[in-house]
Parts: structure tokens; sequence; C-alpha cells
């Protein structure tokens, strides 16, 4: 991978933790404000009927959704990052 393609996939993944953690605190904040999040829950999967449970649905699938983008990007960024103290290493071996 070329050092300018390194530079730029850090760059992407550094964006994309961080818009991921910016929907989390506005979703956070739409709750405290006082969205009706059960009512978007229960029209989206049952045309309007009541769903049991349609609270903790509404609450805990943007948390498993934000959970599971935070660990991939950190996960990505923890492999450059690995790439990047190889090459470091590498550098370091052959200038000696």
């Amino acid at each position: 991978m070329r050092w300018e393609n390194v530079v730029w996939l850090n760059r992407v993944l550094e964006f994309a933790g961080s818009t991921a953690t910016v929907l989390w605190i506005a979703f956070l904040t739409s709750l405290a404000l006082g969205v009706d999040w059960e009512a978007t829950v229960e029209h989206a999967i049952n045309s309007g009927r009541p769903v049991e449970a349609a609270v903790a649905l509404a609450i805990v699938l943007p948390t498993v959704l934000f959970l599971l983008m935070r660990s991939l990007v950190n996960a990505a960024r923890w492999r450059l990052h690995r790439e990047l103290w190889r090459r470091d290493v590498e550098r370091l071996t052959a200038s000696r």
C-alpha cells in the first residue's frame, strides 16, 4: 500500500468514527428532547400496529448499530496502525 493511500485511509476511518459518534449523540439528544421513537419503530416494523417492547427496540437497535460501526472502524484503524508500525521497524532495521 502506498503512503498516500495509508494517509487517506486513516483520514476516512477517523471521519467514519467521528460520524458514528455524532449520529449516536444526535440520537441520544433526540431521546432527551422527547422524540417519539416508539411510534416511529411501530410504524416502520408493523405498519402502525402496536409492537411489544417497541421502546426497547427503538433504543437497542441504534445502540447495537453504533457499537458495531465503532468496533469495525477501530479494528480497521488498528490494522492500519500495525502496518505503519511494521513499516517503521522495517525502515529502522534497514538503516542500521
